[in-house]
């Protein structure tokens, strides 16, 4: 005799219609061939009973065809390296280890007879206790020994640094280097607004300045009566668009009565200038013509209607400028950040100095 249990109330009563489940789903039968589709359709028990998923095929629906499938592109997308960064720990670990092994390598070498073993190091202060009854005898000679000893060793230090140390070519190159950036991905655009350009050492900052940071852009000079004032556009990469911000907005001294500022700065898909040139135009529509050559006439407006703003307040100044790297009482972040243009190559310091051997420094005689 059939004994519930507790657990049967929980379940659910099996349906009595189950024979009536179909043996095939109705949205696969048109997979099926036609000769089949029509004997299940006049057999009931064949329909419910029979499964004949082995007889259905892709080819069978008409309505396959009509459909496309694109072949998928490969892209051959280089392989991306990330660099490996150490910690000031682990640099002096593996510099510890490095040393010790050469020392090791070249104590066995003597060991072994194949170089000879270095002569003891003398200075000043320990050939006394070193030599012993010999500097005694004759301290003059030794003295001289010793002094000799030192200036070869300052001799050889000098030429490991001189064989280590950059030409003038290599460290332009290196220089250049430092100032090229990735704009694949997007270029970064500022517009300045100046309320008068006849200086010509302004425009020779703003010029080789430019052309230094490996920006493109234009320097328009409209000379029009209702609109006398010069408009700057520049493209480039988020440093060099840094740099050059804080050069207009902070570094040229532009007199009492003039003055300049960042109307706006943003991003844009890719360059609409191809190097860095100076205009002057005579009238507002000439000006236009020249932005609209270029599919940015927006820039022209917004200068134009900067103009017709009058002169900015300190708030206006500072808008587009970063307060936390450009401060008037913190001249290391203006030494290491923001600089201008070298005009005279002096010598450079050696590159594995502290100095910061990648400024640029404007020389006063071309200021």
């Amino acid at each position: 005799k059939y004994h519930k249990k507790k657990d049967d109330n929980l379940l659910p009563r099996r349906s009595e219609h189950f024979a009536s489940i179909p043996g095939m789903e109705w949205w696969d039968e048109p997979f099926l061939p036609k000769e089949i589709q029509e004997a299940r359709i006049q057999s009931t028990a064949r329909r419910i009973q029979k499964d004949e998923y082995e007889n259905c095929a892709v080819d069978n629906n008409a309505f396959f065809t009509l459909v496309h499938h694109p072949k998928m592109k490969q892209q051959n997308k280089p392989s991306i390296t990330i660099p490996f960064y150490l910690t000031k720990h682990d640099r002096k670990r593996i510099r510890r280890q490095t040393r010790a092994e050469r020392e090791r390598e070249k104590r066995d070498k003597i060991q072994l007879g194949l170089i000879p073993p270095p002569e003891p190091k003398f200075k000043l202060s320990n050939f006394m206790q070193v030599l012993g009854q010999q500097a005694v005898a004759d301290p003059t000679k030794l003295e001289a020994k010793v002094m000799a000893q030192v200036n070869q060793r300052l001799l050889n230090h000098e030429m490991r640094n001189a064989a280590r140390k950059l030409t003038p070519q290599e460290r332009k190159d290196k220089r250049r280097r430092k100032l090229q950036e990735d704009t694949s991905n997007g270029v970064e655009v500022a517009l300045f607004y100046i309320h008068n350009l006849d200086n010509t050492q302004h425009r020779f900052k703003i010029d080789v300045n430019a052309q230094q940071f490996n920006l493109t852009g234009i320097t328009l000079l409209s000379s029009s009566p209702e609109a006398r004032f010069a408009t700057i556009v520049v493209e480039g990469g988020p440093k060099s668009i840094k740099r050059y911000v804080a050069l207009i907005c902070k570094r040229i001294d532009w007199g009492t009565n003039n003055w300049a500022l960042c109307v706006w700065r943003g991003y844009v898909v890719k360059r609409a200038f191809h190097a860095f040139r100076f205009h002057e135009c005579t009238s507002t529509s000439a000006a236009r013509r020249i932005f609209e050559s270029r599919s940015v006439p927006h820039y022209w407006d917004m200068s134009l209607t900067r103009h017709g703003q009058g002169a900015p307040g300190t708030e206006d100044e500072l808008r587009f400028l970063d307060l936390d790297d450009y401060t008037e009482n913190d001249d290391h972040h203006q030494e290491d950040d923001d600089p201008v243009v070298e005009v005279e190559v002096e010598e450079e310091p050696h590159p594995h100095s502290s100095d910061h051997d990648g400024d640029v420094i404007m020389s006063p005689s071309s200021s």
